[in-house]
């Protein structure tokens, strides 16, 4: 199964985007702690700390990722994805609250965090669109 958003990033560069990431790190960690406290009271505090605690490192990775022209920083950042996913494993994570923890990141970072500045970047568009679903030659689309 191809990641049309992966292999985008893996030889697209998005230098404005990559420094805007950077530039808006920690209102990005800032906000969504406090939607995560709103959204999810009850969640483990353990594994919501462990994400906490690495999320600094996660938006360094994205933003490199963003940046590079080449595929290893990518690949690096999806190894990281696969080593945090592990470690919250372990901790008898809910997966229910970590794709909600994740979704309200992701929101946050494609530019729902007030000003909307993501959006006016070059390449959100792209990163936000949903994956294109490969039709068999002659299929019509569904409406």
């Amino acid at each position: 199964m191809k990641n049309r958003t992966m292999d985008l990033l893996k030889y697209q560069p998005f230098p404005a985007l990559a420094e805007s990431v950077r530039a808006s790190a920690g209102v990005v960690i800032e906000r969504w702690q406090s939607v995560v406290r709103r959204t999810l009271p009850t969640a483990n505090e353990l594994t919501t700390q462990q994400l906490r605690n690495d999320l600094p490192n996660i938006l360094q990775m994205i933003a490199d990722a963003l940046e590079a022209d080449e595929p290893k920083a990518t690949k690096a950042l999806m190894d990281e994805a696969v080593t945090h996913g592990e470690v919250r494993y372990d901790q008898n994570f809910n997966i229910g609250d970590v794709l909600i923890e994740y979704s309200l990141l992701r929101r946050l970072l494609c530019g729902g965090h007030g000003r909307g500045r993501h959006n006016r970047l070059p390449g959100v568009a792209a990163l936000r669109a949903p994956p294109v679903r490969e039709r068999a030659p002659g299929a019509r689309r569904l409406r």
